[in-house]
């Protein structure tokens, strides 16, 4: 039997029991083909795998309110594992949260999350089709782009940690917000409808509906065979919403009302970094009072791949638009496209 530290505390429901037990040693068998055989590196469940990764791994049951709740090894996050300090290799946290999967957590995010060692608790938490990360003290940082993606073995840069970080709202404010996302969502939809395209949206949010729509009447069911790989695929089929035609995407649309800005950009940055010569034109949408820091964010150096391909749409010019064709759209009796006005920014 594994010494698995996250299974042998207990809190707030959390259980040791054999079945969690059994579901980690099998996570830990995929890691070993993955990445080579394991040996131990740390304390309790703190492994090296193959000679490029170490990965600390935690394994959680669902808790009221849609949670899960983990502690962090302190050796993992101060990367000192006494006569086994491997600082060539990569770190990663992985947080196995119940039937949903698995969250591969880099470890320089984890490290500016827990500057306090000694309050090494983490709560991972689902908010309408998202996922934070919220550390003992801290404020919550969207973390839905690590699920269940795990780090190639060729080496490569890890990306910058995320400086903008999520409060967790009110569960009022959680209700206005999934509104207005659904509300532009919709709105997306019927302007892809409108310009000739069929529209994609991810698998959980098709079950979304709107002023008497069900969103999955209107969008596909199945993502085209574009000829990408797993994970670029993976990366597309999260995208808020997509436009396409036969086989080719024209355009993708993150939707950021009050999450984080920064996480959207790393989705269409791992997109254009899988796949370099690609020709989608991305788009940020969200509320004017948010320009500024969608701005920010697209200027910074890690996105300067980004600057010619990505462009802000926002939620007022889109509200406005529909506004405009809202008969056309309710008849679909013509096409028009190019409606949606984005502005570019520049250093």
């Amino acid at each position: 039997m594994l010494d698995l530290v996250f299974l042998t505390q207990t809190f707030e429901g959390a259980s040791s029991s054999n079945d969690t037990t059994v579901d980690t040693e099998n996570f830990i068998l995929q890691l070993r083909e993955r990445y080579g055989n394991e040996v131990r590196v740390g304390r309790g469940n703190v492994f090296r795998f193959g000679n490029k990764f170490v990965f600390a791994i935690g394994n959680s049951k669902e808790l009221p309110g849609k949670r899960y709740f983990f502690a962090v090894q302190e050796d993992f996050l101060r990367a000192q594992f006494g006569k086994n300090t491997l600082p060539s290799l990569q770190l990663h946290a992985v947080f196995v949260c119940g039937n949903i999967g698995a969250f591969v957590i880099p470890h320089s995010l984890l490290a500016k999350l827990l500057p306090d060692y000694t309050k090494n608790r983490v709560t991972i938490l689902q908010i309408h089709n998202k996922f934070y990360l919220r550390a003992t003290g801290q404020t919550a940082v969207e973390i839905t782009r690590y699920l269940n993606v795990y780090p190639e073995v060729s080496p490569q840069l890890e990306l910058a940690v995320a400086e903008e970080k999520v409060e967790i709202e009110s569960p009022e404010q959680q209700v206005s917000e999934i509104n207005e996302h659904t509300r532009i969502q919709w709105m997306l939809i019927r302007f892809g409808l409108l310009a000739g395209h069929k529209v994609w949206l991810p698998a959980n949010d098709r079950i979304k509906n709107f002023a008497g729509k069900e969103f999955s009447e209107l969008t596909l069911t199945e993502l085209p065979n574009f000829g990408f790989d797993s994970s670029t695929r993976q990366v597309i089929s999260n995208i808020d919403v997509l436009w396409l035609g036969g086989n080719v995407i024209h355009k993708a649309f993150e939707i950021e009302s009050t999450t984080s800005v920064y996480s959207g950009l790393l989705r269409m940055s791992d997109l254009i970094l899988s796949q370099p010569n690609i020709s989608i034109d991305l788009h940020i949408v969200a509320p004017l009072r948010r320009r500024d820091v969608v701005r920010k964010n697209i200027l910074r150096p890690s996105f300067s791949h980004l600057r010619a391909k990505c462009s802000y749409i926002s939620f007022e010019e889109v509200v406005s638009k529909f506004e405009m064709v809202k008969a056309l759209i309710s008849t679909q009796q013509t096409v028009i496209q190019n409606l949606l006005q984005s502005e570019t920014f520049e250093v």
